[in-house]
């Protein structure tokens, strides 16, 4: 495993239903870098007020795999742009020899989401 990410479901809206377009205005935090609180009015809209607390609904778990050996034959994975709010922005074609070197593996994203109705 070469990377593991998290992104939490909060109904912000209180609608029962966790909206997800994968943009900073969605309903999940973490899955996008506009996410990312800075102040404490910002962390404040995803934690709600006090007597009426938003609710975790969701949790999105990412992970990125590698295998073991790099394949042989001049194999070149698939770029990998961003995973949840981490950017890799890959190239398309590697350009130095380090570049073809990471990308002679094979390498999957495996991605679950768990619903935490019951919490």
């Amino acid at each position: 495993m070469i990377d593991l990410q998290v992104a939490l479901g909060i109904d912000v809206d209180r609608d029962g239903v966790i909206d997800g377009d994968d943009s900073a205005a969605d309903e999940w935090l973490f899955n996008h870098t506009g996410d990312r609180a800075t102040t404490q009015a910002e962390r404040l809209a995803w934690s709600g007020t006090a007597p009426n607390p938003l609710r975790l609904g969701a949790l999105r778990i990412s992970f990125l795999v590698r295998a073991d050996r790099h394949e042989l034959g001049g194999y070149v994975s698939n770029p990998i742009l961003a995973i949840e709010d981490r950017t890799y922005a890959e190239p398309a074609t590697p350009a130095t020899a380090a570049q073809r070197e990471a990308r002679s593996y094979r390498r999957r994203i495996l991605q679950t989401v768990v619903d935490l109705r019951n919490l």
